[in-house]
């Protein structure tokens, strides 16, 4: 009988791995799979009910969100002509998500 040899994972893929895995969770992924309801609207009428299209909806705002914060991060390692177009396309991406999040709830006509 052969043994089968365990899956090395890299460390460099870690910390991706480890941060997509967070965000999902951040986003309400166990909320969905335990209040799974057999038909599922795009958007659930009551805001403490979440669809899978929210929570997928709400992964994409929070990894834009990242992805702005990290523009932001190695926006001064890039050097100084394009620093400040960076900088401002990363922040951009970053307030327009967090607008988009913070509209998402009132969509939701009930309480």
């Amino acid at each position: 009988m052969m043994r089968r040899k365990p899956v090395d994972i890299e460390p460099k893929w870690l910390a991706p791995i480890l941060l997509v895995f967070i965000i999902l969770v951040v986003s309400g992924l166990f909320h969905v799979l335990a209040e799974q309801e057999p038909v599922l609207p795009v958007v659930h009428p009551q805001q403490t009910k979440q669809t899978v299209i929210e929570t997928l909806v709400v992964f994409l705002l929070y990894a834009f969100m990242f992805a702005g914060l990290l523009i932001i991060y190695n926006a001064p390692r890039t050097g100084r002509r394009n620093a400040p177009f960076l900088i401002l396309i990363g922040a951009t991406v970053l307030v327009l998500s967090a607008y988009l999040l913070l509209w998402l709830p009132n969509l939701k006509p009930y309480p």
